[in-house]
């Protein structure tokens, strides 16, 4: 699972250094996977938001990502390119 994260993780910050302006939305094919996928999210929201903004959805309601919230969605937005930017170069010369 860790590689699979890992390579979702990469293609979203080639997605991003493509297409800054435009956002992801993430939904799990089951109530399970959604669950899931937030707490991949809670386990690295430090990281993530130094270059993501994160929204969960439920319902009609959207709000910035928050801990031990039950979501039925993601909405996953670019903060910074200069950041990713960083980021991608840092790891390519690694």
């Amino acid at each position: 699972m860790e590689k699979v994260v890992a390579t979702v993780i990469r293609t979203m910050l080639r997605f991003f250094e493509k297409y800054p302006t435009k956002m992801i939305y993430v939904e799990g094919s089951t109530a399970e996977r959604t669950r899931l996928y937030r707490i991949i999210i809670s386990r690295e929201l430090s990281e993530i938001e130094k270059i993501f903004t994160i929204y969960g959805l439920l319902g009609s309601d959207t709000e910035i990502f928050k801990k031990n919230q039950n979501y039925n969605a993601f909405v996953i937005a670019l903060q910074s390119k200069e950041n990713l930017l960083k980021l991608l170069y840092e790891n390519d010369n690694q």
